[in-house]
């Protein structure tokens, strides 16, 4: 609104053709007489006083849109026939959608279905194609949303008639990379299946087989189909797991993928593996039968696993510690119902819990008909005596550690983790050295928090050889699924959030290589309420994964730790401690090694290729009628500055140079790998996850920081 005294500027009217009903415009003639799309799309942009390279430009056509879009229309509508005529209306159009808003209103209006009909003409489908990379590369959510439920079916055919036209497959391939993606995977929306309505429409199995075999066969030539291919399958094995089991190429398209030059793809096709065997996951809890254990023990044992028990020393392994806390648990019960001593009974019961994972059996008392029976300590079954003597030990004011161990541990054993994490947290500010706390906090799923716990934790004095494992294997689970989630994200090479994915996963192989160091030969890992992974499993991985393709194809280094991996599976047979269903991770273990080698044979050329498009320099396409669409499409000036806009589609190839710094990401004091942590204040120079850290560290550091901060 003009201020006093101040005239108001009239708006220069946008200049509109009439309709093409009256006089045909000359410069029809121009376009039709043309083989490059550059050219007619920039002819109808001056005719029409369109100026699309310019954010002044796309202002202007904010202001007139609804004139514009009747127009395009009306030309569209007038020249159905003319290819030439109807492509340049959808090339400007698709130009028009580098602006978010104006995209999201071109899709409502219909451009999809303009840009349809001409995917079936041999002179336009590249262009028309084109246009769509360009759409669902900027795209939204609900675009990409749209152009999945609308155009899936008419690209697979594209991909079908013109197999051998592998520009055309290509382009075909990155528009459902960046549009069936969002379906499938369900990363933008937050939910795990976001869009159930559009695949059960979707012949999800046709359309993963169809992109699978172009992959194998252009992906070679093609860095570009390659990417965005694996990125779709690796995407669609969770909510369509039966249709990627059923492509065995899809599934050692993936696994050769471990082999990949570049770490975020190797995370993006394992992350497709493991999330294959994560949705049918059930949660595992093993109910140790003392009576058949011990009766397990006594029997015969199988040779190869009898020798590697005598040579460790039975009394050490888990199931002789097991069977021995198992025989301590019931003598407490028997002299508590003697003594009624709860205190001496919970300090026995901590120190106990501490030992083995199956501490605590669960009974009642009973008279000699086999009914419960109360003999007045304030509970009946065996389990709940644990609250109940905290409450009598935290009466005393002494022995608050073994207190708060044992309603830690009887809320984990009810699935009360919220209510163990209360007890840990306010234990930790009493004793910041008490590593059980630090053990029921790594509980928390899978977080940077719960890593962060056992990583502290391990550090803790107040310790076992048994919470010390636990506490290792939940650093190197945390870990390495942290860091296969943090790089399926896609973050560029030489990132914060890529370098932090690489810490993780390096984090979880030395934590792995240091638990099976330590552990017994029978060890188990029971990791909480949500699952069982072996720490075995877990280094197996990392290793491949960190490997890449310096990882011998036939495994042959890791012989050893697959010898193990089947080892403790004899050992768990043996002793009825097995699992009566595999882990997700267990499962992931088990294809890898199986497909290993031949997925390397099958698929080594297309992988030795593979590389991200943010590792791709622009390559200016060539001027052929075809391709020059995609040149056009790119010149734009945002800001001042012309040139290709960040994240346009590009074409080359030259490997990533990039190579992590993972040393910056790990705490000076518990090694917590983070992109968070806080430096010290004296020297600049060490880093903590928080203050506590800090302290704890300061008796060491100390010496060194004041000569740093000099």
């Amino acid at each position: 609104m003009p201020g006093p005294g101040q005239k108001t500027k009239k708006k220069r009217a946008t200049k509109i053709l009439p309709h093409p009903d009256v006089p045909r415009p000359s410069y029809f003639g121009d376009i039709e007489n043309s083989d490059s799309w550059d050219f007619m799309a920039t002819t109808l942009c001056q005719n029409l006083q369109l100026d699309l390279e310019t954010r002044h430009g796309l202002k202007r056509v904010h202001l007139k849109f609804d004139a514009i879009c009747k127009e395009l229309d009306s030309i569209y509508d007038a020249n159905v026939n003319n290819v030439r005529i109807t492509g340049a209306v959808v090339s400007v159009a698709s130009k028009m959608c580098i602006d978010s808003i104006l995209r999201t209103r071109l899709v409502q209006k219909g451009l999809l279905v303009k840009i349809i009909p001409l995917l079936t003409q041999d002179f336009s489908r590249h262009m028309a194609l084109q246009c769509l990379v360009n759409i669902t590369h900027h795209g939204g959510v609900e675009e990409k949303k749209v152009i999945a439920e609308t155009c899936t079916s008419p690209l697979i055919q594209v991909i079908k008639d013109h197999f051998n036209d592998r520009k055309a497959v290509e382009l075909a391939v990155i528009t459902l990379g960046h549009s069936l993606h969002t379906v499938v995977d369900g990363t933008e929306t937050g939910l795990e299946t976001p869009y159930p309505h559009i695949l059960r429409k979707l012949d999800m199995h046709d359309n993963l087989d169809t992109i699978t075999r172009a992959i194998v066969t252009h992906g070679a030539q093609s860095p570009q189909l390659s990417v965005h291919g694996l990125e779709l399958i690796a995407a669609a094995t969770y909510n369509c797991k039966s249709e990627v089991l059923s492509i065995p190429d899809l599934i050692e398209l993936l696994v050769s993928g471990l082999r990949s030059k570049d770490w975020t793809s190797r995370a993006l096709c394992l992350g497709g593996i493991y999330r294959m065997y994560r949705k049918d996951e059930q949660p595992e809890r093993l109910q140790l039968d003392p009576n058949k254990f011990a009766a397990a023990l006594a029997s015969t044992w199988p040779e190869a696993s009898q020798r590697i028990v005598m040579k460790y020393g039975m009394q050490k392994c888990d199931f002789s510690i097991t069977l021995q806390a198992s025989m301590t648990f019931q003598r407490t019960m028997m002299k508590v119902a003697q003594d009624h001593d709860l205190v001496a009974c919970g300090i026995h019961i901590a120190e106990n819990i501490l030992l083995t994972e199956f501490s605590i059996a669960d009974g009642v008392w009973a008279d000699e008909h086999g009914r419960p029976q109360d003999l007045g300590l304030g509970f009946i079954r065996y389990l709940d005596s644990l609250p109940v003597c905290a409450k009598a030990i935290r009466q005393t004011g002494r022995n608050l550690d073994s207190a708060d161990i044992l309603d830690m541990k009887y809320k984990i054993g009810k699935q009360d983790l919220s209510g163990a994490f209360r007890v840990a947290e306010a234990a930790l500010k009493r004793n910041p050295q008490l590593a059980y706390a630090y053990y029921a906090l790594s509980l928390s799923g899978v977080t940077a928090e719960g890593l962060k716990a056992a990583k502290k934790g391990i550090r803790c004095t107040q310790s076992s050889p048994f919470v010390r494992r636990q506490l290792l294997q939940r650093a190197a689970e945390h870990s390495c699924l942290l860091g296969i989630f943090s790089l399926q994200t896609l973050p560029p090479p030489g990132s914060t959030n890529w370098e932090e994915g690489i810490a993780f996963l390096m984090n979880a192989a030395e934590d792995a290589k240091m638990y099976l160091n330590e552990a017994p030969p029978d060890a188990r890992q029971m990791a909480g309420h949500v699952r069982i992974l072996l720490v075995l499993h877990i280094q197996l991985i990392t290793t491949i994964l960190i490997g890449g393709p310096e990882t011998p194809k036939d495994l042959h280094d890791l012989k050893e730790n697959i010898r193990r991996c089947q080892l403790s599976d004899e050992i768990a047979e043996h002793l009825g401690t097995k699992l009566p269903h595999p882990t997700a991770v267990r499962q992931v273990n088990d294809l890898i090694i199986k497909l290993y080698e031949r997925a390397e044979q099958k698929f080594g050329r297309i992988i030795e290729i593979l590389v991200r498009e943010e590792d791709i320099p622009y390559k200016k396409p060539s001027d052929e009628a075809a391709n020059d669409i995609a040149s056009w499409l790119s010149r734009v000036e945002i800001e001042g500055t012309k040139g290709v806009l960040e994240g346009q589609w590009r074409g080359g190839a030259t490997r990533s140079k990039v190579e992590p710094r993972t040393g910056m990401y790990r705490c000076s004091y518990c090694s917590n790998p983070s992109a968070a942590l806080k430096k010290c204040s004296g020297c600049s120079q060490t880093r903590y996850c928080d203050a506590n850290c800090q302290k704890q560290h300061w008796s060491e550091h100390k010496k060194t920081c004041a000569s740093k901060s000099k």
